[in-house]
This record gives C-alpha cells, sequence and structure tokens, in this order.
C-alpha cells in the first residue's frame, strides 16, 4: 500500500503576503466539487488528508476576495510540514463578482 497523502497549504494575501482566516476551500475532483468544504485557519493554513498522489483542482472563496479556481494542486506526504502557499487577490468594487483560474505546473 502506498504512502498516504495529503494536501496541505496556506492562503495568503497576494498584496500583503497576510494570512487568510476562515476562508472556504472545496476539493474538485474529476471536474466536479465534493460536498466536504476545509477552513483555513488562524495561520491561513488547511489540510485535506487521505488522498492519492495524484494533482487536484481547489476552489477558494472569502467574503473579501476573489474566487479562486486553482488546478494542478500536488499531493505531498502525510507528513510534510511545509504548506504549498496559494494566493487570493482582495475583492473591490472593480473586480467583485470575479473567479480568478490558475494552473500550477
Amino acid at each position: 500500500m502506498g504512502q498516504k497523502r495529503k494536501i496541505f497549504a496556506k492562503l495568503i494575501d497576494s498584496e500583503t503576503d497576510e494570512p487568510i482566516v476562515g476562508a472556504t476551500i472545496r476539493l474538485i475532483v474529476h471536474g466536479g466539487l465534493t460536498a466536504n468544504r476545509y477552513t483555513s485557519g488562524a495561520d491561513g493554513t488547511f489540510t485535506i488528508l487521505n488522498l492519492q498522489d495524484s494533482n487536484y483542482g481547489l476552489f477558494v472563496q472569502h467574503d473579501d476576495y476573489i474566487a479562486k479556481d486553482f488546478r494542478g494542486i500536488q499531493t505531498v506526504v502525510e507528513n510534510a510540514t511545509t504548506p504549498q502557499v496559494l494566493d487570493l487577490v482582495r475583492a473591490t468594487s472593480a473586480n467583485s463578482g470575479k473567479v480568478q483560474v490558475v494552473v500550477k505546473d
């Protein structure tokens, strides 16, 4: 049996690099959102456990930021301690209601 994998990431503000607390994260599998919702903690981090070694998508929302659809997020071994850093752009009257799509290589 292979080693357990996870997504371990930290959400930050794209301008200030401050952690984003209370964002809602949904895992995208085979092009569709899963029912499970995850929330970023006080340090901006979140963890999704028990994943296969694969690339996943994440749909991230927060009332103060533009929603973002991240594709190609790679899982890491379950004992990894360094989060992937993902940034969000603060919502303004000019960009409200938009969704950004980011494809990671």
